[in-house]
């Protein structure tokens, strides 16, 4: 029988590859993507278009190699921590742009929802470090409960505020008509 944190090492994993194959097929519109959303400079998109799914497909990998799990953990955390804090960015300066995160087939532009999807993804990855309790101590693992929920809070509190920013902006727009 498959345990939980192998079940979800699988999910994640899988959507991890499914995202760097998008990414890799359509180069151009990742790239195009990533300048929309104001990530890197002319002279380092080419080498992100390359690096970004390579290091998808990386955390992927250990994610399904029982040893290394915690390490693709990180990875793929660290990773979405950086795609949320350029969406949360984004979503604050009103640039809503697709962001091709699953590669070019993503016409909507970003929106609140597509903050919560990554929250709701690193509440799984998150699960990995709950889920491993048996190799942390009851320190560390308060320690990644306390982080998570943080996090969690954070998301939760930059997704407020990009409410409140929207709707400031429409109030904004309708007082000047």
């Amino acid at each position: 029988m498959v345990d939980l944190a192998t079940a979800m090492a699988a999910y994640v994993a899988g959507l991890f590859v499914w995202a760097a194959a998008a990414k890799l097929r359509d180069q151009r519109s990742f790239g195009r993507g990533m300048s929309d959303l104001g990530v890197g400079s002319p002279d380092t998109i080419p080498w992100l278009i390359w690096a970004v799914p390579v290091g998808e497909l990386m955390g992927a990998v250990l994610l399904l190699i029982p040893p290394l799990r915690l390490i693709g953990a990180f990875a793929v955390t660290c990773l979405l921590l950086v795609f949320s804090l350029v969406v949360t960015r984004n979503l604050l300066s009103g640039n809503r742009v697709p962001c091709n995160w699953f590669g070019a087939s993503e016409e909507a532009p970003i929106s609140a929802l597509t903050l919560a999807r990554n929250v709701g993804l690193l509440a799984a990855t998150a699960s990995f470090f709950v889920l491993r309790s048996d190799v942390l101590s009851v320190t560390d693992l308060a320690l990644s409960m306390t982080a998570g929920a943080s996090g969690l809070i954070v998301q939760a509190l930059l997704l407020a505020a990009v409410s409140n920013a929207e709707a400031v902006r429409r109030i904004a727009r309708t007082a000047r008509s």
